[in-house]
């Protein structure tokens, strides 16, 4: 795709079209607009010439005729220009290598993004399913079984395990979402957890990732919970059934 403007040199132009009428001037700034807007030469249809300058007339036909002759040179079936062509071609290595640029700076960000996310995957546990076989989901939450962990309010809460997440009821989905919610903010861990699970159910996060998410804060107690959170779930999200998204 072509750029939508061109390296104009007025001192240049003015030495070299001191002598123009205003037609004339007129008529060469036109196929210039031309050749540089298409980057290719023109045409050598005179018709298609007086067109494109908007050449209507006999006067003005004929000052489309005199820049042709003075400043193209015929090269096969076009019209080139020795300047505008060099511009094109430096105007076209520029754009080549700023898309090369632009390759390795996305390549090495997306290369740094995928080492964070491979670093946040857990490892494959040997645990089996509920139905008996393997499953190839993450290992459960690194905290000993039926952990317990006081609530502000003094009620004891069990963080859930990876399976217990992944095979609990839409109810108590809801109900360990709320109790995990309020064990972060109550102790202050991470203070803006009820935004933060609002944030992810609305964009139509699994709500079952977004609590095994939310008890390994509980666990670790990042400096930065709510990116810390973020990382897991998008890896994790697509660990859950489709039909558990809701």
């Amino acid at each position: 795709m072509a750029d939508q403007y061109y390296r104009f040199f007025p001192g240049d132009y003015q030495r070299d079209t001191g002598d123009l009428s205003m037609i004339e001037d007129c008529a060469y700034r036109r196929l210039l607009d031309y050749y540089y807007s298409n980057e290719k030469p023109l045409p050598t249809d005179r018709s298609r010439l007086c067109r494109i300058c908007r050449a209507f007339t006999t006067e003005e036909q004929s000052a489309v005729e005199y820049i042709i002759e003075r400043y193209f040179v015929l090269s096969g079936d076009c019209y080139r220009n020795r300047k505008a062509d060099e511009e094109i071609s430096e105007r076209q290595e520029f754009r080549e290598a700023q898309s090369n640029r632009g390759k390795k700076g996305a390549e090495a960000r997306w290369g740094k993004a995928q080492e964070e996310t491979q670093a946040m995957q857990p490892p494959l546990h040997k645990h089996k399913r509920k139905d008996g076989l393997p499953s190839p989901s993450p290992s459960p939450l690194p905290i000993k079984e039926k952990e317990k962990l006081k609530q502000p309010d003094g009620q004891d809460f069990i963080l859930p395990s990876f399976d217990e997440i992944l095979f609990s009821s839409g109810p108590k989905t809801k109900s360990d979402l709320q109790k995990v919610c309020k064990q972060l903010y109550g102790e202050k861990t991470f203070p803006e957890v009820y935004a933060f699970s609002n944030t992810q159910l609305k964009a139509k996060m699994n709500p079952k990732a977004v609590i095994h998410a939310l008890a390994r804060c509980v666990i670790s107690k990042p400096k930065e919970p709510w990116g810390y959170c973020q990382k897991i779930i998008a890896v994790e999200n697509g660990n859950y059934n489709e039909r558990d998204n809701v």
